[in-house]
């Protein structure tokens, strides 16, 4: 049901038509290596989930305490005063032209990205991009057919090796896109005074190797390798702020099993949907980003979890056959008509939700129980904001969490973080009906049921 289902979408986005071989040949392999095929395989990638998480979220207590793991994910540190201005973005999953997921590009959003980095730039800001900055997993196997038939036998390790040589030639494709170019030329100029920072996410980890380092060195000198923490420290040189991708707490993008699951599900099902996870896109009254951006429509702001098939309805028959927890309340419908006449007519996508933001919030509660030193950890990955996020049960607000959404998949719609002295605060940007460039803050509110980000009027950059 999932295969007929996914290929059935991936030609309503017109991603597949004339390529059934090629999807039958990223099924294959995605089935083979990603997908357990027994109880006793499900329990045994389930037990191994728990662990890497369990292993993140020591990985995190280590670098905040000044002791990191030599961990994949958890050892590359960079501290900074947090009594500085930084700003936040996170997943712009960029590519390059021609790539059939060249969202960021093709909506609009680099031009308004370039255009905001400027702004931030003449305020003094330092811009920290916080992950899947270029998407190096998600290729397009129309450009990659060869590559894509001699995935289909190939060993663990050996895809390993394919997946370098693919991913280090999208990464060259993305760096000399004519398109990507004012984008190139921006980073440079921040790079030159020391004013971006990279951190590593699933998408783009890769850019920590010397050969990807190179190349990106090449074009952006004076920018250093990307970390995976960027601790902000106060006058005690104590973290009051980490930032961190996020797919360090994620079961199937930790770093541990990443490469098996993560990993070889974006590249054999990611190009055959609407982008890594989804896009929003502004044409469709029901994604949003014209009222979120507009300001006529707050954002749901509860801490989720990643429990599978709790709805004993159509909902719950979904998600067992996906085993994802998906976001319904982004459907305009109930889950069966959503499939019948949204998903499978191309409209939209499943947001998947791939981050348990309630067991976050246990971790770093048992990780530092005084709340007075507890640091505020600024993710992304999930591609959702949050700020003071409320636990759905209890409607309790959790300060030491915040999110930054997503650069790159809201069209018209750029989410992001700032941070003033420590104090972060969610910002959208957008360009309105007369193409003029506006800024919004939001705050956190709470109907009794519900937690909300609030759309503050229009406001310019300080």
């Amino acid at each position: 049901m999932k295969k007929q289902l996914i290929q059935a979408t991936a030609k309503a986005f017109a991603l597949a038509h004339g390529e059934d071989d090629l999807f039958d040949a990223t099924w294959d392999l995605y089935r083979r290596v990603a997908e357990p095929h027994s109880p006793r395989e499900r329990a045994q990638k389930a037990a191994s989930e728990a662990l890497a998480v369990t292993l993140g979220y020591e990985g995190l207590k280590a670098a905040v305490e000044g002791t990191p793991t030599r961990q994949r994910g958890h050892r590359r540190i960079k501290r900074a005063p947090v009594a500085a201005r930084y700003v936040v973005f996170s997943d712009h999953h960029l590519t390059h032209d021609g790539h059939r997921h060249d969202f960021f590009r093709s909506s609009g959003n680099l031009a308004l990205y370039v255009a905001l980095l400027q702004a931030y730039r003449d305020r003094g800001y330092t811009v920290i991009e916080d992950g899947d900055v270029e998407d190096l997993v998600v290729f397009d196997p129309a450009l990659e057919r060869a590559e894509v038939n001699a995935r289909r036998s190939v060993s663990l390790r050996e895809l390993r090796t394919r997946r370098l040589a693919t991913r280090l030639a999208q990464l060259d494709r993305t760096l000399t896109c004519p398109g990507n170019q004012p984008l190139i030329r921006m980073w440079r100029e921040l790079a030159a005074e020391g004013r971006l920072l990279r951190v590593s996410g699933n998408h783009d980890y890769d850019l920590q190797r010397p050969a990807f380092w190179k190349r990106v060195s090449a074009e952006l000198p004076g920018l250093e390798r990307p970390f995976d923490y960027v601790l902000l420290d106060d006058a005690a040189r104590q973290p009051k702020i980490v930032v961190a991708h996020g797919h360090q707490f994620d079961p199937n993008t930790a770093p541990p099993l990443a490469p098996r699951y993560g990993e070889t599900i974006s590249e054999c099902l990611g190009a055959w949907f609407q982008g890594p996870d989804r896009h929003w896109s502004a044409q469709l009254p029901a994604d949003g980003p014209a009222a979120w951006g507009g300001g006529a429509r707050p954002f749901r702001n509860n801490l989720v979890n990643t429990k599978v098939g709790t709805d004993h309805g159509w909902a719950g028959v979904f998600e067992e056959v996906f085993q994802r927890n998906i976001a319904w309340e982004y459907f305009e419908h109930g889950a069966l008509q959503a499939i019948l006449s949204e998903v499978a007519t191309g409209e939209r996508f499943f947001k998947f939700r791939h981050l348990d933001e309630e067991r976050l919030r246990d971790a770093l509660i048992d990780a530092f129980p005084d709340p007075t030193t507890r640091p505020i950890l600024v993710l992304g990955h999930s591609h959702e904001p949050r700020l003071r996020a409320r636990h759905a049960g209890t409607g309790e607000a959790f300060p030491h969490y915040v999110n930054t959404a997503s650069a790159g998949l809201f069209q018209n719609l750029i989410w992001g973080v700032e941070l003033n002295a420590g104090e972060p605060r969610v910002v959208s940007w957008r360009r309105d009906e007369h193409a003029r460039i506006e800024r919004r803050t939001w705050r956190d509110a709470n109907d009794g049921e519900n937690g909300w980000l609030m759309p503050d009027a229009p406001s310019p950059l300080s």
